[in-house]
Order: structure tokens, then C-alpha cells, then sequence
């Protein structure tokens, strides 16, 4: 679920942070631009681990920033294939259900993902985003927002996302 990942980004270093270590001000940076986010085949970056190599800075003309190459390790949550994933229900629609993991909120688990047979309860749709998903199982439930969910598929990867709709992994 949580891998450390290699990666190298040019890191630029505004004038006003010169009087920090050079480490310090690559920290800060880093984690202002990946920590939360989420990398595009990659996963959702938690946090910068730690920073493996600092190469040369540069600064350029017309530009009083230095720029400098930085090789470093994030911790990265990114579910594998089978792997299960419990969260607490946010929310569902048509599209499916939107799930938080309590360090994240915005997966969606798409509708064609859940438990088969389920449906939307369009009837209930009128009590907003709380309105519950209809899972046609033994015991005929409806599944409200608060409930813990347990979610495995064979593709995980391609079946969480974001709310913006950017695969998570």
C-alpha cells in the first residue's frame, strides 16, 4: 500500500530562503510540491522521505532563484492488484462511491467496481450526497455514509480515483 519511490526533480529555491541550509530550503520545497499530490503513474506522494543527492545550483539570468537537481525518496500510497483496502464511506451517486481512508478523502470507487449486483438508489437521492448505494447481497442491505467499506479488485490500480477523475495509480 505505502512504497518508497526514487525520483529527481529540479527544485527552485526562491531569494528570501537563502539564509537556510541548502537542504532545508530543498525540504521545504519538495514538500510543498508533491507532499498530497498526487503523481501521475505513480500514486498519491505522502511525504519526502529523505534526499539522496544535491547536484550543482544554478542561477540564471533575469532569475535570482537557484535551481538545483535533486535526487530523493517520497513515501507513496499506491494499492497493488488484490490488495484490500478499508476506508469509511464519504458519499455515493450514480458514479460510484466515494470512499476516505482517513489520510486521504477523495477516492472514488467506480460504480462498475462495487460488489456485483449493486445499484444507486435514485428514490434516495433527494437526502444529497448521503444517499445510500443498494448492495443486492444475501442480506438485501443498503449501505449508508460512515460505514466501513472493504474493497478488493484485480485492478486496483485503474479503479481508484480522484475526484477530479486523474487515475490514483
Amino acid at each position: 500500500m505505502f512504497v518508497l519511490t526514487d525520483m529527481t526533480d529540479v527544485v527552485k529555491v526562491p531569494p528570501w530562503m537563502f539564509n537556510l541550509k541548502l537542504n532545508e530550503a530543498v525540504e521545504q520545497e519538495l514538500n510543498k510540491k508533491f507532499a498530497n499530490k498526487v503523481v501521475h503513474k505513480l500514486g498519491l506522494c505522502i511525504a519526502l522521505y529523505d534526499i539522496s543527492k544535491l547536484e550543482d545550483s544554478h542561477v540564471f539570468p533575469g532569475d535570482g532563484s537557484s535551481h538545483t537537481k535533486v535526487h530523493f525518496r517520497c513515501v507513496v500510497f499506491r494499492p497493488f492488484m488484490d490488495e484490500v483496502v478499508v476506508g469509511k464511506i464519504r458519499s455515493s451517486s450514480k458514479e460510484g462511491v466515494y470512499v476516505s481512508l482517513g489520510f486521504f478523502d477523495d477516492i472514488l470507487i467506480p460504480s462498475d467496481s462495487l460488489q456485483h449486483p449493486s445499484r444507486f438508489d435514485v428514490t434516495q437521492q433527494q437526502r444529497g450526497p448521503a444517499a445510500p448505494i443498494h448492495l443486492a447481497a444475501a442480506d438485501d442491505e443498503h449501505v449508508n455514509c460512515g460505514r466501513r467499506l472493504r474493497h478488493a479488485d484485480s485492478s486496483v490500480g485503474s479503479n481508484f480515483s480522484l475526484r477530479g477523475g486523474a487515475a490514483l495509480c
